[in-house]
């Protein structure tokens, strides 16, 4: 049997390994058990990168992050790992991207001058998809795509054919569709001109249509429990019930956009403060971390968030 003295030692050097491990490992987050660590980090952050011009869309694809070039309609390849940009690529079809989703294999940019969806990747698939009027943004549910079509007050629902090809159907929701996001059951949709957001259904099925509680809706994610959106012309954002209730509205910054969750904590783009807001799901505000100017996309890779700066044409790592 230990004595006292040989227990208090044990203990002591265990606390002294556990110190020396990085914050993510001290504290095991229950919330956090479905987000993949693709990589360990090989550099230091916080850093800037710079990209094309008028970056606005950010997505993850477990090993690169792919930035939309909204006014060069090009798209910016970044390695996660360290930050290396690994390649700038023509948006071949389409012009003006702006949202990207991810399927496992190819990667969707929603091009809002042209009208339809750029497909980067999966072999023979068309290089492009029409849509409706001026997407913005695209989610993805494991099986079919959705297109938030801000001119035409529209989602675009993209199935692929069995003999190849593509299926596309429209469902009308609000006014200027800008966000839209997959809670693993159904399809929420924030429209920015008519203040609330439409849910539907994996069909494409609208199931009903909500008031957000703030003005002009933007980005919305969803937290493993809650909707969250970022309302920008009341500068806050909304935590909604999955059955449309208002759990609580909450200050930003100015003019938020862009929303991600970490698997902890909820981040919010301020275009207009040049910040980023870090809540955590009780809606308080834990941090405001400073980024370039004009803030709008904002994605998680599994260990930093990265933010497009609009108008200083580069990436933030946070």
């Amino acid at each position: 049997m230990k004595t006292r003295k040989q227990k208090v030692l044990a203990i002591g050097i265990f606390l002294g390994v556990l110190l020396l491990l990085p914050p993510a490992a001290q504290a095991v987050n229950p919330l956090q058990v479905s987000i993949l660590r693709w990589y360990q980090a090989t550099t230091f952050w916080p850093w800037d990168i710079a990209v094309g011009y008028k970056p606005s869309g950010i997505a993850f694809d477990g090993a690169n992050m792919w930035v939309a070039n909204h006014n060069s309609s090009t798209i910016t390849i970044i390695r996660a790992s360290d930050g290396t940009v690994i390649e700038t690529v023509s948006n071949t079809g389409g012009q003006n991207p702006m949202g990207m989703a991810f399927d496992s294999r190819r990667m969707w940019v929603a091009n809002s001058a042209s009208n339809n969806i750029a497909v980067h990747g999966g072999g023979a698939f068309p290089t492009t998809v029409t849509v409706g009027t001026g997407p913005v943004a695209i989610a993805f549910d494991g099986s079919a795509l959705y297109v938030a079509n801000y001119g035409s007050n529209n989602v675009t629902r993209i199935t692929k054919k069995a003999a190849g090809g593509f299926n596309t159907a429209t469902i009308a929701v609000g006014t200027a569709p800008y966000g839209i996001a997959f809670d693993g059951a159904y399809i929420w949709v924030t429209n920015s001109g008519s203040q609330n957001v439409t849910k539907l259904n994996r069909r494409g099925q609208v199931l009903g249509t909500f008031s957000t509680g703030g003005w002009t809706p933007m980005g919305v994610a969803f937290d493993g429990a809650n909707i969250w959106i970022a309302n920008q012309g009341t500068n806050n954002v909304s935590k909604m019930s999955r059955t449309g209730e208002i759990i609580g509205t909450f200050p930003v910054g100015s003019a938020p956009q862009g929303v991600a969750f970490d698997g902890a904590a909820i981040w919010v783009t301020n275009v207009v403060g040049n910040s980023v807001s870090k809540l955590d799901l009780n809606g308080s505000l834990r941090a405001s971390v400073n980024v370039g100017q004009g803030p709008k996309g904002v994605a998680f890779d599994g260990m930093k968030i990265w933010v497009t700066n609009y108008d200083s044409n580069t990436v933030s790592i946070r």
